[in-house]
């Protein structure tokens, strides 16, 4: 019978994930609809204040990515806009491919 109960969880797990999947889309999809109502529109702001507006990115990998060829530069004032950082690092290549890029 442990078998049988094992096969049964096993097919109501599979269908359940596969059920919530669109829903988790959907989801994400929405909090980035939401998240973007959010921002100003063009916030800018300091190199120094740049981490903390766009959360997952450190000051030290900031620096890197900011010397980069097509990399967003700061304006007469020295700010950076936000949404032009937030772009250009979602857009990078992730790590091991561009590790792979430089070999």
């Amino acid at each position: 019978m442990g078998a049988i109960e094992q096969t049964i969880a096993d097919a109501v797990r599979a269908g359940i994930t596969e059920a919530v999947k669109p829903l988790q889309d959907d989801i994400a999809w929405l909090r980035k609809i939401i998240e973007s109502k959010n921002e100003p529109a063009d916030e800018r702001v300091k190199q120094k204040d740049l981490p903390a507006k766009l959360g997952d990115v450190g000051l030290t990998k900031l620096r890197k990515t900011l010397g980069l060829n097509g990399a967003p530069k700061p304006d007469a004032l020295g700010l950076y806009s936000v949404k032009a950082c937030r772009t250009f690092i979602d857009n990078l290549p992730s790590d091991s491919a561009s590790k792979k890029a430089e070999n």
